[in-house]
């Protein structure tokens, strides 16, 4: 019976991780976003399933929880979300996140901060450009601008401003 190689099992661990963050995404898809449940809602519940899934603490804050944006916008936020929230735990590997969404019902901020490794934005997002390009794809769905700034020692912030 011979050993996996090291590449085996780092390839298994990534699958497994892979299937877990789909099962996740699919968990919060199905309880997403609705005219019946706001972004302000689905952001405490996305949050507190990414904290007790990954042990990485999310301060999330809202200004004023009964303010909402359109539905389909707020879906796309939600799901720009979940991916700058996969980007904190792997690869960036981050200890904190902090989440901040805000609207008067017309604008909307959303903001994802966390204290990981920083990428070189000029060489794509960590190991792969595909996080930035899917939040880049949600925010521009919905006429959002988003930015994402990278700072060695402080982590990454991603703002999308609706």
């Amino acid at each position: 019976q011979a050993m996996p190689s090291e590449e085996l099992t780092r390839l298994y661990a990534t699958v497994q991780a892979a299937i877990e963050e789909m099962r996740d995404t699919l968990r919060q898809v199905l309880a997403g976003v609705g005219p019946d449940r706001p972004l302000a809602r689905v952001a405490e519940e996305i949050g507190a399933g990414f904290e007790e899934r990954t042990e990485i603490e999310v301060d999330l804050q809202i200004s004023r929880p009964t303010e909402r944006l359109a539905v389909p916008v707020e879906v796309e936020l939600s799901r720009v979300l979940l991916e700058a929230l996969a980007n904190c735990e792997r690869p960036a590997d981050a200890s904190i996140v902090e989440v901040v969404w805000d609207t008067d019902g017309h604008v909307g901020t959303l903001t994802i901060r966390d204290d990981g490794v920083c990428f070189d934005l000029s060489r794509g997002v960590r190991d792969s450009a595909t996080g930035l390009i899917d939040m880049r794809e949600r925010a521009d769905a919905v006429g959002a601008r988003l930015d994402v700034r990278s700072e060695p020692g402080i982590g990454t912030t991603v703002v999308v401003l609706s």
